[in-house]
């Protein structure tokens, strides 16, 4: 059989604002097992339309604390407040704001659509998040519970940052990789599902990006084996879940959710001629050459500060005040 499962992740956008997970810890042995099992009651199916994205993070999410969340609510928000635009597939690091900065939506609430609408066309399933309205969509936001608390990235070219960081997790890590007819088809090029055809699973040029979890890890005999839970069924492979070697097939971007927020948050109203910490943050996140990063709020922070509010259309003043520091905390 051909693969029926949508593929949609695209890769992530720089953000200066994103936190290093190796910045957070430090490895002072080698890891070689660890990790969270996935059972096939874990897994959530994602169906035809390319929204790997958002329902691996809502996955990830009920499998760490046991509550139900809505995968489409969560989808729609990526697509309008930051994709701005409705075309399939999304990245990790935008299903990551929604849930940092709205949370996650209850899924007994969302009644716009239902689990089987995931089989249409995705042209047929995005018009349906698209008749949602406005005013409902405000009064669903405040409906959110359970924020994440941050996410930081991880280093995919080395196996060790990623252990460490499913040691630190509650429930995996979220990854992409380029996917291809390998993920569903023998090596002789039969279509097959079966773990004696397609595990541990083999390199495929990028050709489409997919969204996965990983849970696992195993080092201990000498080979670099993770764990991943997908979002296709627990049909696939074993139980829905894979091993893949990190040595000939590594993810293209890994991240974590963190258990709280180690992200500088920015409280004062800064201008021309201030001084102190929270400056020399702001040039930091500004991405000022280092030797600028002084603490002292001038005629170049100042310039930088306007070009950064042209970006983000807010009005360029030069003054870091409330919205522009609402922009700098998203």
């Amino acid at each position: 059989m051909e693969n029926p499962f949508g593929t949609g992740a695209i890769e992530s956008k720089k953000d200066k604002r994103t936190i290093s997970h190796s910045d957070l810890v430090s490895i002072s042995e080698p890891l070689t097992i660890g990790g969270k099992d996935c059972i096939p009651s874990d897994i959530l199916m994602q169906s035809k339309v390319g929204i790997c994205t958002a329902i691996s993070l809502i996955q990830d999410r009920q499998r760490a604390n046991s509550k139900k969340y809505s995968p489409e609510f969560q989808y729609l928000l990526q697509k309008k407040f930051y994709d701005n635009n409705w075309i399939e597939g999304s990245s990790i690091l935008s299903a990551l704001k929604v849930a940092k900065n709205y949370g996650l939506l209850p899924a007994e609430l969302w009644t716009y659509t239902t689990d089987a609408d995931r089989e249409l066309p995705y042209n047929q399933y995005i018009a349906k998040l698209q008749a949602v309205p406005d005013t409902d969509i405000n009064q669903l936001i405040t409906q959110c519970v359970d924020k994440i608390a941050g996410y930081a990235q991880i280093d995919v070219s080395d196996p060790q940052a990623i252990a460490k960081a499913i040691i630190d997790s509650e429930a995996g890590i979220l990854c992409r990789y380029g996917c291809q007819k390998n993920w569903w088809t023998s090596i002789t090029g039969i279509p097959s599902w079966q773990p004696v055809d397609i595990d541990p699973l083999r390199y495929a040029p990028e050709t489409s990006g997919h969204a996965i979890g990983m849970y696992a890890f195993n080092y201990s005999s000498g080979a670099t084996m993770q764990k991943l839970c997908n979002t296709w069924s627990s049909a696939w492979d074993i139980q829905g879940t894979a091993n893949i070697n990190w040595s000939t097939y590594p993810p293209t971007e890994a991240w974590v959710i963190l258990k709280s927020n180690p992200m500088f948050k920015f409280t004062q109203t800064m201008k021309f001629g201030s001084r102190g910490n929270e400056v020399k943050e702001l040039q930091k996140r500004l991405n000022m050459p280092t030797i600028l990063n002084t603490g002292f709020f001038g005629t170049i922070t100042k310039k930088y500060v306007m070009n950064y509010q042209k970006a983000h259309n807010l009005i360029p003043d030069g003054v870091v005040g409330k919205n522009t520091r609402d922009s700098l905390n998203l």
